[in-house]
Formats: structure tokens, C-alpha cells, sequence
């Protein structure tokens, strides 16, 4: 850190630097060392150029006093020097006079005290800057455009067209804000305008002015609340309308504000810079609000998108979400962001939907999230540009706290699931209770995956389905192309052992589930899914059922390999107890057969066709069979 003696500026018009070093590491030269813990000194807050009085254009850098031109620095009020040029030096003068009045012999200014052509020492400026400006005794806040003919000291924030100062603007000033403990305020002609300090508290109206051009509480910028306290979200929205010279300074600023070190990279572009800015600050906290950007676009239902955002201005609209969810925590990898969360299932006008929430649950009842869309095993996208709020969140089923994937960078590319040759659709006449792993069920897609990453993979679906009888509950287990079925009702105790918190979360082999249930190696009622159809007996409040199912192939449903469709026959008592197309029932206690009860309304679960042990297999009609969604908390 170089630091100006103000007392050569004001007295001998020559600029001259001084180094403060550590006592332990006098002999070191490096840059590193600096230390200005002891030195009382002033710091400019600024914005480069100036502005053509009669086009109102800027000129962002011309005539800025640079480190390399410190040697010619002479007497501003020269009238010999070019215009713009006294300009320059004047800046640097009235600093250093202002400084030496408040008490600091050194001043830092980051126009001539920085050598930009070492990249180095620029990468190591930036990242120091915060820390500079926060160990300052006082910064002076110099504002070129304000209108120094007004008397109110809040219209001197303002040019003379009535527009907030272009300080108010700019990327670098917003952690020059916040940073200081101490700010005073000068106009164009360095004019004192006021003064602003975590101990003061005479200046409520000049305090609320700047909170109402900054949109930032004052708390903040005094630095009576720490800034830790406030959520990702919070201090993205301060800097969403802040613009800077060169495109990668967008994210650049931020890094004091976030506590973030991270090398530059000029010509990288803004998108790749604030990319980075995000991943490293996920890497330094749990706070989910960073996911909570949006836009004013209209919002393409299912339209797959990043899950970080392209740039501040996303984050214009401060939801004031949260800083913290409790046990939560997530870290970036190369297969995306790694997290341990749950995730909700949410009824949606266009089906149901993954939803993520990014606020304490316990905290509220309604709740902002992003919409997710699985695309692979236990990896997730972010659907829509478009924050999610939900009522009563709660109330709504959701996973088991897992981990899972969240694809967010450019080497991510937004793909569709890609086709399992095992994958399996659903159609929504059944009503899916329970699904193992959870991770193989697509429920946007209503799709279980097929691609179990463990030899001989076991799946399973709990099934009902609404019939004239009422509702018929079945478990489908699936093992490589094996199909068992038994009754969920009769065999209550064997599916709750099936279908346990522990089984929802992992990954089981055939092997696996045996030595866990032994029971399953009883069951006879197999099914050959590669030949496409298969029988089973189900039961439903002492009816029973001759149930056919189909694999078809699902041409028109480009998530899934098949469709699983089932028809239903009722059977009568003489042919319950014998073997039905050469599958035998599983075990079961013997179910009793009720007299037939005369009805006036149709019966469509089969036709008569002669004898009464002559039926004919009839699909279920959509009267009967009334599928709806009804998900298991």
C-alpha cells in the first residue's frame, strides 16, 4: 500500500510516497508486507473524469493523475496548465489539505497510487481494497456533478437536473460506502456538504437520503450492523443497478463486500467474472439466497436455465430472504453444486413440480423457492426465470434431506434427461404413494428411472388406483426385468419394511433386499417385462382382481422407454383360489366373496358372455378408474 505524504502536496507541490512496513519484516520489499494499521490517513472516494459542462458527456479517464505521471505533479493553480489537467491536480490537492485538516498526514487515492501496469499489484489492490477504505481514519466522498448552488445539504447529493450524483452510481463507490467508518461529503467545489459516522446520530435526514438513493439501510453503510448479517441476496440488490467503465469490474467490486479473494482476469467478460464470484462466495457460506435471482422477462414455462445469475441487476428485486437456513450446506464440484437439502413436490397447473425452498421453513408459512427439474440421477436444473412463492409450503409432500446435484456452470449445458432403456412411465390413473430410491423417481415426468448404479438394482412403486370397489393398493417391485406384485393391504407389514426412510435414501441390490426382507423370496407372482404383458391377483375391500399388466412402448413420451399400463377384471369366487394364466397368487390370508349387489349403474369392469365363468378382460374406464395425485408427506 502506497500512501501520499499531504503535507509534500500542500507545502511543496510535489507528491512523495511512503510504504508503511511491519517492524518484523523490515528488510522486505515486497508489496505484501505493508501494513496501515499505524498510520492515520485519509482515503478519496471518487469517480474518474469529468463531465463536459456543455455536451454533459464524461470522459471516464482522461486526465487522471496515474502513478507514472506522480513525478510531474506541480502547482494546481498554475494557469499555465491545461484546464483538465489543473483539474487533476486540484483533486489531489484539496484531498490532501482536507486530510491534514481532519487530523491524517497521508492519503491513499487509488488513481496514482495503484501502478496498473503490474498486474500483480493491481490484483493485489483490488482485493485489499475493502480492508483499505474499513482501516481508513476518514473517507472523503467528492462528488464532481453536485449542484454546489443548493443550500440544503440532501440537494447537493443531486446535479443540477435533479439526478442522484454519478457517485451513486458506480460499482467501485458501493464498498467504499460501506467499508468506511467515517464519511464526509464534498461538492464540486469541495464545499463540505455533511458528515456521516457509526456515532453520530444528529444527521437522521442526510442519513435517510442516502439510504433512499442506495436503497441500502443505514445501518449498514455506518457499520451498526455487520455486514455478515446481511443475506446474499441483500448486498447483490445494492450493486444490481451500479455500472462500472470495464465489464468485469461488475463482480470485481464485490469481492471486499463478500470477504472474497480471487485472482483477476481482464477480457474474461462480466457473465465469467461474477460466474466465478459466485461459486467462490458458495464456497464460503451456506446462505441459499444467492439462488434467489430473477427477472422481468416473461417466463417460459419449463424453460431450463442456470442456477446462478448472469449479473447483479438480476437481483433488482430484494426479496429479503434469510441469511442462513439452519443444517444446511452446499459446495461446488464438477458435476455442479453438491447439496443436502430436501426437496418439496408441488401440484402445478401443468403437473407437479421439484420445488426448492430457500428460506427457514420454520421461520413462515409462505415461502420462495425455485422450480427444479430432475435430469439425471439425484441432479437437478433450474426451471425458469421466475422466483416461486408457495403458501403453506408444509403441507406439500417432500423428499427425505439428501444429496443432490444442481448443474449451474457454462460446462453444464442445459441437457434433457436422456432416454433409459429400463425407464418406466406412469400414467396419472394411478396415484404413486411411495417410490424406492427416491432418487429414480422423476415426478415432473411421473418416470422411474431405470439406471440403478449398483448391479441388480431393485426399484419399487406403491400404486393405487380408484376403482367401483374403492381403492385398490399395489407394490410393484422391479428387479433388472423382473416384475413382482403382491397386495399392499395384505401384506401391510412386509411394505412398511419396504418402504422405510432408509430404503428411500440408498441404493439396493437384489442380494441386498433378501437378506433386509427375506420375505420377498416367497413371492411367486413374477412377471417377464421383456415379453411385454403379464398377470397378477390383487385384492381390494374383499374383491378380488385379475390384474394385466403392460410395458408398451412409449414413442409419444420421449422421458420414458415404456408405458405401464393395467387392466382389471373382477373374478368371481369359484376361480379366486386356482391359478389365473399360470401365476400363481403370492400368500395371502383366504379373502371371503360378498354377494353381488344389484346396482342401476353400469358395470364396466367386465362383460358376461355366456356361462358366468366366461368374462372377457375390459380396461378400466376413466369413470372408474380415477387416477388423481396424492403424495405421501
Amino acid at each position: 500500500m502506497r500512501l501520499i505524504d499531504a503535507t509534500k502536496v500542500v507545502y511543496g507541490f510535489t507528491i512523495e510516497f511512503h510504504t508503511p512496513l511491519h517492524e518484523e519484516d523490515d528488510g522486505y520489499e515486497g508489496r505484501g508486507s505493508s501494513d496501515s494499521s499505524k498510520y492515520k490517513y485519509a482515503i478519496l472516494s471518487h469517480t474518474w473524469g469529468w463531465q463536459d459542462e456543455k455536451t454533459g458527456k464524461w470522459a471516464h479517464q482522461v486526465d487522471e493523475i496515474t502513478y507514472n505521471e506522480c513525478q510531474n505533479f506541480s502547482n494546481p493553480f498554475d494557469g499555465s496548465l491545461n484546464p483538465d489537467k489543473q483539474k487533476a491536480y486540484q483533486k489531489i490537492y484539496y484531498t490532501c489539505s482536507h486530510a491534514l485538516d481532519l487530523g491524517c498526514d497521508y492519503v491513499w487515492i487509488d488513481s496514482c497510487c495503484i501502478d496498473k501496469s503490474d498486474s500483480a499489484e493491481l490484483t493485489e489492490s483490488i482485493n485489499s481494497m475493502f480492508r483499505w477504505y474499513s482501516e481508513a481514519e476518514v473517507c472523503l466522498v467528492y462528488l464532481v456533478d453536485s449542484y454546489s448552488c443548493a443550500r440544503a445539504p440532501c440537494r447537493r447529493l443531486y446535479t443540477k437536473d435533479d439526478t442522484p450524483c454519478r457517485w451513486f452510481s458506480r460499482c467501485w463507490t458501493l464498498q467504499e460506502l460501506l467499508a468506511s467508518r467515517k464519511l464526509v461529503f464534498y461538492d464540486s467545489q469541495w464545499n463540505l456538504i455533511s458528515k456521516l459516522q457509526k456515532q453520530d446520530s444528529n444527521k437522521k435526514n442526510f442519513e435517510r437520503e442516502i439510504s433512499k438513493i442506495t436503497k441500502i439501510n443505514a445501518e449498514a453503510f455506518l457499520g451498526r450492523v455487520p455486514l455478515w448479517q446481511y443475506s446474499v441476496e441483500a448486498k447483490m440488490s445494492w450493486a444490481a443497478s451500479r455500472k462500472a467503465r470495464r465489464p468485469e469490474d461488475i463482480a470485481y467490486s464485490l469481492l471486499g463486500l463478500f470477504d472474497i479473494h480471487m485472482p483477476l482476469i481482464y477480457g474474461e467478460g462480466a457473465g465469467a467474472a461474477f460466474q466465478r464470484l459466485q461459486l467462490e462466495i458458495i464456497k464460503s457460506t451456506p446462505d441459499l439466497s444467492i439462488f434467489a435471482w430473477h427477472t422481468e422477462e416473461p417466463d417460459q414455462d419449463g424453460q431450463l436455465c442456470s442456477a446462478l445469475a448472469n449479473s447483479p441487476s438480476q437481483f433488482r428485486f430484494h426479496r429479503r430472504i434469510c441469511r442462513v437456513i439452519p443444517e444446511m450446506h452446499h459446495t461446488m464440484t464438477n458435476k455442479g453444486i453438491q447439496m443436502t437439502s430436501v426437496v418439496h413436490r408441488v401440484p402445478t397447473p401443468n403437473g407437479e413440480k421439484y420445488i426448492l425452498c430457500l428460506e427457514d421453513e420454520e421461520k413462515s408459512s409462505n415461502k420462495t423457492g425455485i422450480f427444479l427439474r430432475k435430469t439425471g440421477y439425484n441432479v437437478f436444473q433450474r426451471t425458469g426465470n421466475q422466483l416461486a412463492e408457495i403458501k403453506n409450503l408444509k403441507k406439500y409432500p417432500s423428499t427425505h434431506r439428501f444429496t443432490f446435484y444442481i448443474t449451474c456452470s457454462p460446462q453444464h449445458n442445459p441437457q434433457p434427461l436422456s432416454l433409459d432403456i429400463n425407464s418406466i412411465h406412469v400414467p396419472s390413473e394411478y396415484q404413486v404413494d411411495d417410490v424406492i430410491p427416491e432418487a429414480c423417481w422423476d415426478c415432473e415426468n411421473r418416470v422411474l428411472l431405470g439406471k440403478i448404479p449398483c448391479s441388480d438394482g431393485v426399484r419399487a412403486l406403491k400404486l393405487s388406483t380408484n376403482t367401483d370397489r374403492g381403492w385398490m393398493s399395489m407394490t410393484l417391485l422391479f428387479r433388472s426385468s423382473i416384475l413382482t406384485v403382491f397386495d399392499s393391504k395384505t401384506h401391510v407389514a412386509t411394505t412398511n419394511k419396504l418402504f422405510t426412510r432408509a430404503h428411500r435414501r440408498e441404493f439396493m441390490s437384489w442380494g441386498d433386499l433378501l437378506s433386509k426382507i427375506p420375505e420377498f423370496g416367497d413371492f411367486r407372482s413374477t412377471i417377464d417385462m421383456t415379453k411385454g404383458r403379464g398377470s397378477s391377483v390383487n385384492s381390494c375391500n374383499e374383491y378380488l382382481f385379475h390384474l394385466i399388466f403392460e410395458f408398451v412402448p412409449a414413442a409419444e413420451i420421449s422421458s420414458a422407454a415404456v408405458i405401464l399400463r393395467i387392466s382389471a377384471k373382477e373374478i368371481s369366487s369359484e376361480t379366486a383360489d386356482h391359478t389365473v394364466t399360470g401365476v400363481a397368487r403370492p400368500p395371502s390370508p383366504v379373502l371371503k366373496r360378498k354377494r353381488k349387489r344389484q346396482t342401476s349403474i353400469p358395470r364396466t369392469v367386465y362383460q358376461q358372455n355366456g356361462s358366468k365363468n366366461d368374462h372377457q378382460i375390459v380396461p378400466l374406464s376413466p369413470s372408474i378408474l380415477q387416477g388423481f395425485y396424492r403424495h405421501k408427506s
